[in-house]
């Protein structure tokens, strides 16, 4: 068992800020500890200060989460892998608007967060997992929105019909993607293929996809691939058919 401090800095303005501050401190246990091969686990409160390239400045306080891998491969030689992760003590953005429509409505990042959660458990229960294909059959819109980033914290991708297109286009979309499931909505189902797994939702009934959502339950989490497709897009078809 030991304690512990630490001090980060950070600056992106890629990512939106100047100075991103951190400091830390608690306890640690070395899990492995041999003359070739070390492995700790740390963990702490942490404050953390961010300053803003518009120039507003933001402090919270979290919880710091380490790993420390060291291993003595030969002579000389060393592979280390240090890895913190800050969890923010609460929804960080939890009050802000996360999307607002043309139409006024909206959903703050708590509510998002919530809402794709409850949707991709019912998504889940329809057979989507890591890999499938999610067809939106659907207005613009929550329901679109909270279908997407449901469909993405299963590991799956979507592709987006658009709602503009006649019958003939969007059965030839859907055909073509052959897809795992379907999400549409009154008004959108024309030629549709009846062999497609299709589900109907109705962005008037209430919450976003209120009819898939399975209330307070989360999924597991997937681990992140950067090489998984998240989205399927179509050309407009504005000037021939879409493709």
């Amino acid at each position: 068992l030991f304690a512990y401090g630490l001090g980060q800095f950070e600056s992106n303005r890629f990512q939106g800020f100047d100075a991103r501050y951190a400091v830390s401190g608690g306890l640690g246990y070395k899990v492995v500890e041999s003359d070739s091969l070390q492995v700790s686990v740390k963990g702490g409160p942490a404050f953390r200060h961010t300053e803003f390239v518009s120039g507003d400045q933001e402090s919270s306080l979290a919880a710091l989460l380490g790993f420390d891998f060291d291993w003595t491969f030969a002579e000389g030689l060393k592979l280390t892998q240090d890895a913190n992760a800050v969890a923010e003590a609460g929804d960080r953005y939890g009050d802000r608007i996360a999307v607002r429509t043309s139409d006024g409505d909206e959903l703050g990042y708590r509510d998002l967060d919530r809402a794709t959660d409850e949707a991709a458990v019912g998504l889940a229960a329809l057979g989507i997992t890591r890999g499938s294909l999610v067809l939106l059959s659907l207005p613009s819109g929550l329901d679109y929105i909270v279908a997407y980033v449901a469909t993405a914290k299963l590991g799956a991708a979507t592709g987006g019909i658009n709602p503009r297109l006649s019958a003939s286009e969007r059965g030839d979309l859907a055909s073509g993607a052959a897809p795992d499931l379907v999400l549409t909505a009154p008004g959108l189902t024309d030629g549709l293929p009846n062999h497609l797994h299709i589900e109907t939702v109705d962005p008037d009934s209430g919450p976003p996809l209120a009819e898939l959502r399975s209330s307070g339950e989360a999924p597991p989490p997937v681990a992140l691939d950067p090489d998984e497709p998240v989205c399927l897009c179509f050309t407009s078809g504005s000037t021939g058919r879409p493709k």
